[in-house]
Protein backbone atom coordinates (compact mmCIF):
# COMPACT_ATOMS: atom_id res chain seq x y z
CA UNK A 1 0.00 0.00 0.00
CA UNK A 2 1.27 3.28 -1.00
CA UNK A 3 0.36 6.59 1.45
CA UNK A 4 0.34 9.36 -1.62
CA UNK A 5 0.73 8.30 -5.58
CA UNK A 6 1.98 11.73 -7.10
CA UNK A 7 0.92 12.07 -10.65
CA UNK A 8 2.49 14.87 -13.36
CA UNK A 9 5.65 15.54 -15.12
CA UNK A 10 9.15 16.05 -13.40
CA UNK A 11 10.24 18.94 -15.37
CA UNK A 12 13.27 20.44 -16.53
CA UNK A 13 13.77 23.77 -15.01
CA UNK A 14 15.64 26.88 -16.00
CA UNK A 15 15.53 29.34 -13.13
CA UNK A 16 16.60 33.20 -13.05
CA UNK A 17 16.25 35.68 -10.82
CA UNK A 18 18.68 39.26 -10.07
CA UNK A 19 21.40 36.99 -8.79
CA UNK A 20 21.81 33.84 -10.73
CA UNK A 21 20.70 31.20 -13.08
CA UNK A 22 20.68 27.10 -12.68
CA UNK A 23 19.10 24.18 -14.13
CA UNK A 24 17.69 21.09 -12.39
CA UNK A 25 14.42 19.46 -12.44
CA UNK A 26 11.21 20.35 -11.27
CA UNK A 27 7.50 19.95 -11.41
CA UNK A 28 5.19 18.69 -8.87
CA UNK A 29 6.13 15.36 -8.64
CA UNK A 30 9.81 15.92 -7.62
CA UNK A 31 9.21 19.05 -4.94
CA UNK A 32 5.87 17.12 -3.67
CA UNK A 33 7.31 13.94 -3.62
CA UNK A 34 11.14 15.28 -1.38
CA UNK A 35 8.48 16.85 0.78
CA UNK A 36 6.50 13.52 1.59
CA UNK A 37 9.14 11.52 2.00
CA UNK A 38 10.45 14.02 5.07
CA UNK A 39 6.93 13.88 6.49
CA UNK A 40 7.26 9.72 6.64
CA UNK A 41 5.01 8.87 3.49
CA UNK A 42 5.17 6.13 1.29
CA UNK A 43 5.19 8.06 -2.08
CA UNK A 44 5.05 6.48 -5.90
CA UNK A 45 5.57 8.95 -8.63
CA UNK A 46 4.18 8.13 -11.72
CA UNK A 47 5.63 10.82 -14.68
CA UNK A 48 6.99 10.95 -17.90
CA UNK A 49 10.15 12.00 -19.06
CA UNK A 50 12.62 11.76 -22.35
CA UNK A 51 15.38 8.90 -21.65
CA UNK A 52 18.17 11.77 -21.90
CA UNK A 53 17.23 13.31 -18.72
CA UNK A 54 16.64 10.40 -16.64
CA UNK A 55 19.30 11.21 -14.52
CA UNK A 56 19.56 14.73 -13.99
CA UNK A 57 15.69 14.65 -13.46
CA UNK A 58 15.53 11.33 -11.16
CA UNK A 59 18.68 10.37 -9.26
CA UNK A 60 17.43 12.72 -6.44
CA UNK A 61 14.12 10.74 -5.92
CA UNK A 62 15.82 7.27 -6.23
CA UNK A 63 17.98 8.32 -3.81
CA UNK A 64 15.27 9.58 -1.64
CA UNK A 65 13.42 5.95 -1.88
CA UNK A 66 11.02 7.40 -4.03
CA UNK A 67 8.74 4.94 -6.13
CA UNK A 68 9.29 5.42 -9.73
CA UNK A 69 7.00 4.15 -12.10
CA UNK A 70 8.47 6.00 -15.55
CA UNK A 71 7.31 6.24 -19.20
CA UNK A 72 8.99 7.57 -21.89
CA UNK A 73 8.51 10.74 -24.01
CA UNK A 74 10.55 12.18 -27.12
CA UNK A 75 10.65 14.98 -25.41
CA UNK A 76 10.32 16.06 -21.13
CA UNK A 77 8.63 19.08 -20.47
CA UNK A 78 10.61 22.11 -19.93
CA UNK A 79 10.07 25.20 -18.11
CA UNK A 80 11.86 28.72 -17.78
CA UNK A 81 11.02 30.50 -14.44
CA UNK A 82 12.35 33.96 -14.10
CA UNK A 83 11.67 35.74 -10.83
CA UNK A 84 10.49 39.18 -10.44
CA UNK A 85 9.93 41.49 -7.21
CA UNK A 86 7.91 40.12 -4.59
CA UNK A 87 6.30 37.05 -5.16
CA UNK A 88 5.73 37.77 -8.59
CA UNK A 89 7.20 35.20 -11.57
CA UNK A 90 6.88 34.88 -15.38
CA UNK A 91 7.06 31.24 -16.86
CA UNK A 92 8.06 30.27 -20.61
CA UNK A 93 7.07 26.69 -21.41
CA UNK A 94 10.08 25.23 -23.75
CA UNK A 95 9.23 21.77 -24.68
CA UNK A 96 6.61 19.59 -23.55
CA UNK A 97 6.16 15.36 -22.58
CA UNK A 98 3.13 13.42 -24.21
CA UNK A 99 0.34 13.21 -21.80
CA UNK A 100 0.49 11.32 -18.61
CA UNK A 101 -2.45 7.80 -20.10
CA UNK A 102 -3.77 5.40 -17.49
CA UNK A 103 -1.56 3.00 -18.70
CA UNK A 104 1.45 4.82 -16.92
CA UNK A 105 -0.72 5.12 -13.39
CA UNK A 106 0.91 3.49 -10.24
CA UNK A 107 -0.43 -0.36 -10.11
CA UNK A 108 -0.24 -0.08 -6.39
CA UNK A 109 -3.29 0.27 -3.88
CA UNK A 110 -2.77 3.86 -3.12
CA UNK A 111 -4.49 6.09 -0.11
CA UNK A 112 -4.48 9.11 -1.66
CA UNK A 113 -3.56 10.09 -6.12
CA UNK A 114 -2.24 13.53 -5.80
CA UNK A 115 -2.94 15.10 -9.43
CA UNK A 116 -0.34 17.80 -10.96
CA UNK A 117 -0.39 19.58 -14.36
CA UNK A 118 1.74 21.98 -15.42
CA UNK A 119 -0.48 22.19 -18.25
CA UNK A 120 -4.06 21.69 -19.57
CA UNK A 121 -2.62 18.38 -21.54
CA UNK A 122 -0.06 17.08 -18.96
CA UNK A 123 -2.69 14.54 -18.27
CA UNK A 124 -5.00 12.77 -19.95
CA UNK A 125 -8.98 13.40 -18.45
CA UNK A 126 -9.27 9.91 -18.20
CA UNK A 127 -6.46 9.76 -15.74
CA UNK A 128 -8.89 11.18 -13.13
CA UNK A 129 -11.88 8.65 -13.07
CA UNK A 130 -9.19 5.85 -13.46
CA UNK A 131 -7.48 6.80 -10.58
CA UNK A 132 -11.35 7.16 -8.69
CA UNK A 133 -12.38 3.88 -10.00
CA UNK A 134 -9.04 1.90 -8.36
CA UNK A 135 -10.22 4.18 -4.97
CA UNK A 136 -8.05 6.38 -2.37
CA UNK A 137 -8.74 10.21 -2.20
CA UNK A 138 -7.94 12.59 -4.86
CA UNK A 139 -6.07 15.71 -4.87
CA UNK A 140 -5.73 18.24 -7.22
CA UNK A 141 -3.09 21.01 -7.90
CA UNK A 142 -5.38 23.34 -10.00
CA UNK A 143 -2.31 25.51 -11.42
CA UNK A 144 -2.03 23.59 -14.81
CA UNK A 145 -5.81 23.75 -15.29
CA UNK A 146 -5.88 27.09 -14.79
CA UNK A 147 -3.21 28.52 -17.28
CA UNK A 148 -2.97 28.88 -21.05
CA UNK A 149 -0.10 29.36 -23.61
CA UNK A 150 0.68 32.07 -25.95
CA UNK A 151 3.54 30.78 -27.98
CA UNK A 152 5.85 30.09 -25.32
CA UNK A 153 4.57 32.56 -22.69
CA UNK A 154 2.45 30.67 -19.63
CA UNK A 155 -0.57 33.19 -18.75
CA UNK A 156 -3.52 32.68 -17.12
CA UNK A 157 -6.65 31.57 -18.41
CA UNK A 158 -10.17 30.41 -17.25
CA UNK A 159 -11.16 26.58 -17.92
CA UNK A 160 -14.47 25.88 -18.07
CA UNK A 161 -14.32 22.34 -17.57
CA UNK A 162 -12.41 23.52 -14.01
CA UNK A 163 -15.91 23.51 -12.12
CA UNK A 164 -17.08 20.26 -13.17
CA UNK A 165 -14.63 18.52 -11.66
CA UNK A 166 -14.83 19.48 -8.22
CA UNK A 167 -17.12 16.89 -6.71
CA UNK A 168 -14.59 14.26 -8.11
CA UNK A 169 -11.73 15.98 -5.90
CA UNK A 170 -11.39 15.83 -1.98
CA UNK A 171 -8.44 18.48 -1.63
CA UNK A 172 -8.07 21.26 -3.95
CA UNK A 173 -4.72 23.79 -4.15
CA UNK A 174 -5.09 27.21 -5.88
CA UNK A 175 -2.71 30.06 -5.41
CA UNK A 176 -5.03 33.49 -4.60
CA UNK A 177 -4.28 34.14 -8.12
CA UNK A 178 -5.54 31.02 -9.64
CA UNK A 179 -8.40 31.45 -7.32
CA UNK A 180 -9.60 34.92 -8.92
CA UNK A 181 -9.13 33.41 -12.15
CA UNK A 182 -11.47 30.51 -11.31
CA UNK A 183 -14.01 31.97 -10.13
CA UNK A 184 -14.03 35.69 -11.36
CA UNK A 185 -14.53 36.73 -7.65
CA UNK A 186 -11.52 38.68 -5.78
CA UNK A 187 -13.02 38.16 -2.33
CA UNK A 188 -11.01 35.13 -1.12
CA UNK A 189 -13.19 33.87 1.88
CA UNK A 190 -16.48 34.10 -0.76
CA UNK A 191 -14.52 32.51 -3.96
CA UNK A 192 -13.15 30.07 -1.65
CA UNK A 193 -17.06 28.86 -0.38
CA UNK A 194 -18.59 29.23 -3.92
CA UNK A 195 -15.96 26.29 -4.97
CA UNK A 196 -17.16 24.58 -1.81
CA UNK A 197 -20.65 24.59 -3.07
CA UNK A 198 -19.48 23.52 -6.47
CA UNK A 199 -18.18 20.05 -4.65
CA UNK A 200 -14.78 20.75 -3.73
CA UNK A 201 -13.90 19.45 0.34
CA UNK A 202 -10.71 20.96 1.14
CA UNK A 203 -9.31 23.52 -0.18
CA UNK A 204 -6.03 25.00 0.30
CA UNK A 205 -5.33 28.70 -1.17
CA UNK A 206 -1.40 30.02 -0.85
CA UNK A 207 -0.68 33.71 -0.95
CA UNK A 208 2.97 33.51 -0.82
CA UNK A 209 4.85 35.74 1.81
CA UNK A 210 0.58 36.70 2.89
CA UNK A 211 0.29 32.99 4.21
CA UNK A 212 -2.43 30.43 2.88
CA UNK A 213 -6.04 29.82 3.82
CA UNK A 214 -7.74 26.94 4.29
CA UNK A 215 -11.18 25.68 3.77
CA UNK A 216 -11.83 22.31 5.58
CA UNK A 217 -14.72 20.67 7.19
CA UNK A 218 -17.07 24.01 6.86
CA UNK A 219 -14.94 26.10 8.63
CA UNK A 220 -12.09 28.80 7.54
CA UNK A 221 -8.43 28.89 8.68
CA UNK A 222 -5.83 31.49 7.91
CA UNK A 223 -2.45 30.66 8.14
CA UNK A 224 0.81 32.34 8.68
CA UNK A 225 3.47 32.64 6.75
CA UNK A 226 7.23 31.38 8.52
CA UNK A 227 10.17 33.45 7.91
CA UNK A 228 12.81 31.81 5.62
CA UNK A 229 16.55 33.04 6.00
CA UNK A 230 18.53 32.87 3.83
CA UNK A 231 15.96 32.95 1.06
CA UNK A 232 17.22 31.32 -1.87
CA UNK A 233 14.89 30.19 -3.78
CA UNK A 234 10.75 29.55 -3.71
CA UNK A 235 10.08 27.48 -6.84
CA UNK A 236 8.33 24.36 -5.41
CA UNK A 237 7.38 26.43 -2.47
CA UNK A 238 3.17 25.77 -3.12
CA UNK A 239 4.08 22.07 -4.11
CA UNK A 240 6.29 21.74 -0.71
CA UNK A 241 3.09 23.06 1.35
CA UNK A 242 0.59 20.70 -0.52
CA UNK A 243 2.36 17.48 -0.14
CA UNK A 244 3.29 18.28 4.00
CA UNK A 245 -0.39 19.07 4.06
CA UNK A 246 -1.72 16.20 2.82
CA UNK A 247 0.67 13.74 4.39
CA UNK A 248 -0.57 15.72 7.94
CA UNK A 249 -4.25 14.98 6.69
CA UNK A 250 -3.56 11.78 6.06
CA UNK A 251 -2.44 10.95 9.33
CA UNK A 252 -5.70 12.32 10.58
CA UNK A 253 -4.23 15.89 11.48
CA UNK A 254 -6.59 18.83 12.13
CA UNK A 255 -6.75 21.40 9.06
CA UNK A 256 -5.52 24.39 11.26
CA UNK A 257 -2.15 22.07 12.28
CA UNK A 258 -1.65 20.54 9.15
CA UNK A 259 -1.33 24.18 7.56
CA UNK A 260 1.22 25.56 9.65
CA UNK A 261 3.18 22.41 9.31
CA UNK A 262 2.68 22.94 5.32
CA UNK A 263 3.91 26.37 5.79
CA UNK A 264 6.96 26.12 7.95
CA UNK A 265 8.17 23.29 5.51
CA UNK A 266 7.39 25.97 2.29
CA UNK A 267 9.17 28.15 4.43
CA UNK A 268 12.50 25.43 5.18
CA UNK A 269 12.17 25.11 1.32
CA UNK A 270 12.75 28.20 0.43
CA UNK A 271 16.20 28.26 2.44
CA UNK A 272 17.38 26.31 -0.20
CA UNK A 273 17.68 25.36 -3.86
CA UNK A 274 16.09 22.17 -4.69
CA UNK A 275 13.63 20.22 -2.71
CA UNK A 276 12.66 20.19 1.11
CA UNK A 277 15.49 18.56 2.90
CA UNK A 278 14.28 19.47 6.94
CA UNK A 279 13.35 16.92 9.21
CA UNK A 280 9.66 15.96 10.09
CA UNK A 281 10.80 17.37 13.88
CA UNK A 282 12.35 20.56 12.45
CA UNK A 283 9.28 21.44 10.70
CA UNK A 284 7.27 20.92 13.66
CA UNK A 285 9.34 22.81 15.62
CA UNK A 286 9.05 26.07 13.43
CA UNK A 287 5.22 25.09 13.01
CA UNK A 288 5.07 25.87 17.09
CA UNK A 289 6.70 28.80 16.54
CA UNK A 290 4.36 31.39 15.52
Amino acid sequence: MTDMSIVGPVTLDRIRDERVEWTGPGGVPYYAALAAVQMGCRVNVSTVLAKEHEDILLTELRKAGVDLRVSWSESSTMFVNSYLEGDDRSQELIAVARPIRPSDLNQDDTLLWYFGPLSRTDIAPDCFEAARERGGRLALDGQGLIRRVDGHRVLFGRNANFTAMLPTIDFLKLTERELYVATGNPALREAMMALVQNGAKDIVVTRGSAGSCIVANGRFFQIPSFPAAPLQDTTGCGDTYFAVYLCARLKDEEPEWAGRLAAAAAALKATRRGGLTATRSQIERLAKGA
